[in-house]
């Protein structure tokens, strides 16, 4: 109990990644990945040579922005590092899972090696944004 407060064992300050911040991050790496896709054939017709990079710069603004520790209603980012690393990869690796659906549907087959390419890629960016962000929000 903290300031009459009912505090969980998991909560952000005494341990563990909090997955509200997780989901919030997967939320709004999603909405960019989404975005960036969208937009990506006008991109290309506009310059050429940005419309081919313009999906993997995508991603890594997404992954990153996905994993950047933040306040979510009130819920303070994780003191730790390892904690704020494993939200981060978490966050990013959300994001990625829920635009997956779309690319599949898309492309209409699985493209495997796209898809591990991609998970190590959120995973990698999620986790190292995650562990160089300031402890300040």
């Amino acid at each position: 109990m903290v300031d009459g407060r009912q505090v969980p064992a998991t909560s952000p300050r005494t341990g563990g990644p909090d997955l509200v911040l997780v989901v919030g991050g997967a939320s709004r790496g999603f909405t960019v990945l989404l975005l960036g896709g969208v937009v990506q054939p006008w991109v290309g017709v506009l310059w050429q040579p940005l419309g081919y990079v313009w999906l993997l710069v995508v991603a890594v603004v997404a992954f990153a922005w996905a994993a950047w520790p933040r306040s979510v209603s009130g819920t303070l980012p994780p003191v730790r590092r390892l904690d704020r690393v494993v939200g981060g990869m978490a966050a990013a690796l959300g994001a990625y899972a829920l635009v997956l659906p779309l690319v599949l549907a898309v492309s209409g087959t699985v493209p495997w090696l796209q898809v591990a390419l991609t998970s190590v890629t959120a995973a990698v960016v999620g986790s190292v944004v995650a562990a160089v962000a300031p402890l300040a929000d």
